[in-house]
């Protein structure tokens, strides 16, 4: 399994393919990811994977900046993360 790291404000069609792999949850669409985004500054990632054509995994994370912890997601994609 490949996994794609997704931006669901940004990717096309994105609702679409959620509505489509039968899992959906309001949680994981583009209109939440943006109110997440325009109201605390949040920013939607979400780990994808595609088989034929279709989402077959997802996990959804959000990176959270705080002054006194930085980037929430520097610590996860970090390549230098010990």
């Amino acid at each position: 399994m490949s996994l794609e790291i997704i931006d669901p404000v940004d990717y096309p069609s994105w609702d679409e393919l959620l509505l489509k792999s039968g899992d959906q949850s309001f949680f994981y669409t583009s209109a939440w990811a943006r109110v997440l985004q325009e109201s605390y500054g949040y920013k939607a990632f979400y780990f994808a994977s595609f088989e034929n054509g279709s989402l077959s995994f997802l996990m959804p994370f959000l990176e959270i900046a705080s002054p006194p912890a930085g980037k929430s997601s520097d610590r996860f994609l970090s390549p230098n993360n010990n």
